[in-house]
C-alpha cells in the first residue's frame, strides 16, 4: 500500500526483485522488518550523504516497503508493535520528502510529507521537531515553479513550522521570502488583469498609460521560494537537482 503510494505497479515489482537481488528481501517476522528497514534507511543515508540520490531512494523505499504491514497482519499487532512501526516509518518518510526535493520530485515531496504528517499523529508525546521539518520539506515543494505550485499552502506550511520551532532562522527566513513572492505573484496578477499601472521599483503605482510601453512584458518562469540551481527535467523523466538552498534542513537520521 504505502510503496504504491510513490511508485507504479511495475515499479513496485523491479523494486522488489531489486531487493532480493540484493539480499535484502522483506522478512516476515515484525521484529526484523522493523530491523532490515531500520539497515536499509541507513544504507539510504549513507547514499545520500556521497549524492547519490538513485541509491539512496531505492533503500529508502525499501524501508518503507518492509514497514509496509497488509491490514490483516496490522489488526494482529499490539499497540506497542504500531507505535515502533510508525516510529520507523516517519523517519523514513521525512528522508523520502528530502530525497524528492533533490530529485527535482515536487509533488511526490508533498506526498511524502504528508504521509509522514499521518505517522506523526500516530505517535505519543512530542512530535514537534518532525512535524516542523516534514511542513518545512512540504513548504518548499509546494514553493517551486510548476504545476503544484502554491505559495499561499507552502506559507500557511512554513508558519506552523515556525510556531514548533520559534528559534529556527531558516523558517524565518524562507516565510520572509515566501511573503515577497506573493506580493509579487499579486502585483504581476493584478497588472495583467489591468487593476493597476506599472509599478515603480519603490513600490508606488504608476499612471496607467493606454500605450504599448505600458503593456506587460511576457513573465519569466517563477521564481522558487528558495535560491538554488536545479537542472530541468528531462522529456523521459525528473533529472535530480545539481543543487538546492542553503536553507534545506538536515536530513534526518
Amino acid at each position: 500500500y504505502w510503496l504504491r503510494e510513490f511508485c507504479e505497479e511495475e515499479e513496485c515489482r523491479q523494486l522488489v526483485r531489486w531487493l532480493v537481488e540484493e539480499g535484502l528481501a522483506r522478512p516476515k517476522l515484525f521484529g526484523e522488518r522493523l530491523e532490515r528497514a531500520v539497515y536499509l534507511r541507513e544504507l539510504g543515508n549513507s547514499y545520500y550523504k556521497e549524492s547519490d540520490f538513485r541509491r539512496a531512494l531505492h533503500c529508502t523505499l525499501g524501508a518503507v516497503h518492509c514497514l509496509d504491514f497488509r491490514p490483516a497482519e496490522q489488526l494482529s499487532h499490539s499497540e506497542l508493535q504500531r507505535e515502533q512501526a510508525a516510529g520507523a516509518m516517519l523517519p523514513a518518510l521525512s528522508n523520502l520528502a528530502m530525497i524528492f526535493l533533490k530529485r527535482g520530485d515536487w509533488a511526490n515531496a508533498v506526498l511524502a510529507a504528508d504521509l509522514g504528517l499521518r505517522c506523526c499523529a500516530k505517535l505519543p508525546g512530542d512530535t514537534g521537531l518532525q512535524r516542523a521539518r516534514l511542513l518545512y520539506r512540504r513548504a518548499l515543494a509546494k514553493g517551486e515553479p510548476g504545476l503544484i505550485r502554491d505559495l499561499a499552502a507552502a506559507r500557511r506550511d512554513l508558519l506552523e513550522a515556525a510556531r514548533l520551532e520559534p528559534a529556527s532562522r531558516e523558517l524565518r527566513e524562507s516565510l520572509e521570502r515566501c511573503t515577497q513572492l506573493m506580493k509579487r505573484s499579486d502585483t504581476k496578477h493584478r497588472v495583467a488583469q489591468g487593476e493597476l499601472g506599472e509599478v515603480d521599483p519603490c513600490g508606488s503605482e504608476l499612471p496607467q498609460r493606454r500605450s504599448l510601453a505600458s503593456m506587460p512584458s511576457p513573465e519569466a518562469a517563477p521564481a522558487p521560494l528558495l535560491d538554488g540551481k536545479v537542472r530541468l527535467a528531462t522529456a523521459s523523466a525528473v533529472v535530480a537537482a545539481a543543487v538546492l538552498a542553503p536553507l534545506l534542513f538536515r536530513l534526518l537520521l
